[in-house]
């Protein structure tokens, strides 16, 4: 019964980081884009400045800047989905006891997609052309970062008063 224990017990403690998010804490991840001197995953912490939103990647690389002035649209955006994975491993170890309040929870997920242009007179005008057409589509690169649900609603309200973009809301289904 000891060794059963201490087996259910180690099992929690392994499975326990499958329950989480990709990011925790205050801190952030580059999901995608086409900035070259990021690679997909990698997990830092976003952070606004005076004149710039920076990105810190936590595993030693440099720090990428995006200048206000060049940014041309924002899309904010929530993605809903069940536990299945964590569901399934907890149901295994505890034999189903435990399974179904986690396939009741769900988990939630922020991502912030920035449009931008390196060249600021060509950001400005794209700008203005978005603004005329809000069913337009943003040229440029792009780059979408996960948030953690700490920070999300205070980085998108300071990037809207800083460039005077407004973020694109996506409403999800909950």
């Amino acid at each position: 019964m000891k060794k059963r224990s201490c087996l259910i017990f180690a099992v929690f403690v392994l499975a326990s980081p499958l329950c989480f998010g990709a990011v925790r804490g205050h801190k952030s991840m580059y999901a995608a884009g086409t900035l070259a001197t990021l690679t997909k995953g990698e997990v830092g912490r976003l952070q606004t400045s005076a004149t710039a939103l920076v990105f810190s990647p936590d595993k030693g690389g440099s720090a990428v800047s995006i200048p206000y002035n060049e940014i041309t649209a924002m899309d904010y955006g929530e993605h809903v989905g069940r536990r299945v994975g964590s569901t399934i491993a907890l149901g295994v170890t505890t034999l189903g006891v435990m399974a179904l309040p986690m396939l009741l929870s769900k988990k939630k997920r922020h991502y912030l997609t920035i449009y931008l242009n390196s060249d600021p007179k060509v950001a400005a005008i794209e700008r203005e052309r978005l603004a005329k057409d809000p069913k337009g589509v943003a040229k440029g690169d792009v780059a979408a970062f996960e948030i953690n649900k700490h920070d999300y609603a205070d980085l998108i309200s300071v990037l809207q008063a800083k460039t005077g973009v407004a973020a694109q809301i996506e409403q999800t289904a909950r």
